[in-house]
């Protein structure tokens, strides 16, 4: 294997394990947390997280695009990022304490104003390590932030589940969170070998505004109408309905998008670099495509086939609430993968304005959807949701026929050997969970004769997706 291909599989493996292993990590420690509290409890949390995630890509600001696009930046332009960032974090977290009573009184939970003030320190606590997570990626390192992320997952939901275990209820998911993003501010400031230096050049800030300005406005619109699910959903609907939605999204989210997320944190700086050749671009979309919809359809494919049991013998009955809901996300997110990659596409051509001026197009749609399906159920809600990012998926492909020059057919060819695949792969998992009775047979042995039909058509079709991974791995 050439030095070149080995740096590239060892770089998204790591990036893939400092996103999956700490993720489901955190996914099995809030699985056994739920089955020791209430739905109602989870749903007060993700009226929280929904202004902490807002406030969170503020304080990012587009930075992380702009420094990674730019290449080549100076110590001082990393300092100045730094304060700005722990200015901002500062800023944010004083209007959220302010608005506080607030947000209680609006959603009428008097306890949600002190968890407010408690879980809002993570803004703060996640800007001292901006830059440090910035110049591993550039320096396409990602072993060292991939243990860190392991190291302080481990130790944060050790602490989450001991306090679970001993009464704590709905605080034991807040310290979990605040004591993972403590611990990693604390091994990164100390390990990682980068500290600010007192210099802040406006010169060299007013530079990458442009660029990161429009990538901020393009994230909060989507982080925005991501989250404004959880503001409608808590409000029209109860803190119980929100927490059935907020468990399932965050089970198919942590699955599928931390996968785009880890392909894409690897594949940006390097795609950055070729930016102005087509060919090579045009090259590797075909390969990212084919690839990401080879990993990241199954997964959502076994959630969508065995999500009673999976409820059942994960959660515990009091949650199979969530079962619909579960299933009518997975759908939606299958349209995922193809969303991000096209996304990132954009960014890469530096078609950032593009970008910001469909994605606040589509999020008009999506709220307009929204307000319509609110009126009836949760049900009809996520029904909205599949809608939504299917047209998301439909206007990003003909953004890439756009720039890129290649036909809507033509991306539809490239996944249309993983569409059926997936198909055949839920008839099999259906039908396998439906002979047995036990929730932790039908799960398992589904999901091994499931694994074990989809590896094995790959392999025998020698499909492309096969190929591009073996020469990936093993070419010489």
């Amino acid at each position: 294997m050439t030095k070149a291909k080995q740096s590239s599989v060892n770089m998204t493996l790591w990036s893939m394990l400092g996103r999956y292993v700490p993720s489901m990590l955190q996914i099995i420690s809030t699985l056994i947390i739920a089955r020791l509290i209430t739905p109602q409890d989870f749903g007060e949390v993700a009226i929280i997280t929904t202004f902490i995630q807002i406030a969170s890509l503020l304080v990012a600001s587009g930075f992380s695009e702009a420094l990674i696009f730019r290449v080549n930046n100076t110590e001082s332009l990393y300092s100045t990022v730094f304060y700005s960032n722990f200015l901002i974090s500062v800023f944010l977290y004083s209007l959220l304490y302010f608005f506080s009573n607030f947000i209680a009184n609006f959603y009428e939970i008097e306890r949600l104003s002190i968890l407010t003030k408690v879980v809002g320190l993570n803004i703060i606590v996640y800007s001292f390590t901006y830059i440090q997570r910035i110049l591993f990626t550039i320096n396409l390192d990602f072993k060292f932030p991939a243990l860190v992320t392991f190291f302080s997952s481990m130790l944060g939901a050790t602490i989450g589940l001991f306090l679970a275990y001993n009464g704590y209820g709905v605080w034991s998911i807040v310290i979990q969170t605040l004591s993972i993003n403590l611990i990693q501010a604390i091994v990164f400031w100390t390990l990682s070998g980068w500290k600010p230096r007192f210099v802040f050049s406006f010169l060299e800030l007013k530079e990458i505004l442009p660029y990161s300005t429009k990538i901020l406005i393009n994230n909060f619109i989507q982080v925005f109408y991501d989250n404004i699910y959880s503001l409608v959903i808590g409000k029209v609907f109860s803190a119980k309905t929100l927490g059935y939605y907020n468990r399932m999204q965050t089970v198919v989210f942590f699955t599928t998008t931390n996968f785009m997320y880890a392909v894409e944190s690897v594949f940006f700086p390097i795609l950055s670099k070729g930016k102005n050749n087509k060919d090579y671009l045009k090259e590797k979309y075909e390969i990212l495509l084919r690839l990401s919809t080879l990993i990241a359809f199954p997964i959502l494919t076994f959630i969508i086939g065995l999500g009673e049991p999976i409820i059942l013998f994960l959660l515990t009955e009091k949650w199979i609430g969530g079962l619909e809901i579960l299933k009518l996300i997975s759908i939606a997110y299958l349209f995922i993968p193809i969303i991000y990659i096209n996304n990132s596409y954009l960014k890469v051509l530096d078609k950032t304005k593009e970008l910001v001026r469909i994605n606040f197009f589509k999020k008009v749609v999506g709220l307009t959807i929204l307000f319509f399906t609110m009126n009836y159920n949760i049900i009809v809600v996520c029904y909205g949701i599949i809608l939504y990012y299917f047209l998301d998926a439909i206007l990003s492909m003909l953004l890439t026929k756009k720039y890129l020059n290649i036909k809507i057919y033509e991306q539809i060819k490239f996944i249309s050997l993983n569409i059926f695949l997936n198909i055949l792969l839920l008839l099999i998992v259906v039908y396998t969970s439906s002979l047995f009775f036990n929730n932790f047979q039908k799960l398992m042995i589904s999901s091994l004769v499931g694994t074990l039909m989809y590896v094995s058509s790959v392999i025998i079709l020698k499909s492309k997706e096969y190929v591009f991974l073996k020469n990936l791995i093993f070419k010489k």
